[in-house]
């Protein structure tokens, strides 16, 4: 059985916290479907283990999140700061 993990492979934390099977892993970490499937993305591609705990973080704590920027959210930010300091 071939894995599909091509969905996968350019998200971010943000994208894996939104993503039901990912969430549904998250509050199902016994059951054995999930499990193999996202144990078997993380050895195929361990460069995802941070933004993996990070959304697994978001998941089980979602109030803790709930006003915080996106990494994205931040950069966009920064850039805006950045030009308005730049052409004053």
């Amino acid at each position: 059985m071939a894995l599909d993990f091509q969905k996968y492979e350019k998200y971010g934390s943000e994208d894996f916290a939104k993503d039901a099977y990912f969430s549904e892993w998250i509050q199902s970490p016994n059951n054995l479907i999930y499990s193999f499937f996202w144990e078997s993305f993380l050895k195929k591609h361990p460069e995802k283990v941070h933004d993996i705990e990070m959304a697994r973080h978001k998941i089980l704590n979602p109030t803790l999140h709930i006003n915080q920027l996106s990494h994205q959210e931040i950069d966009d930010l920064w850039e805006k700061i950045t030009k308005t300091i730049s052409t004053t």
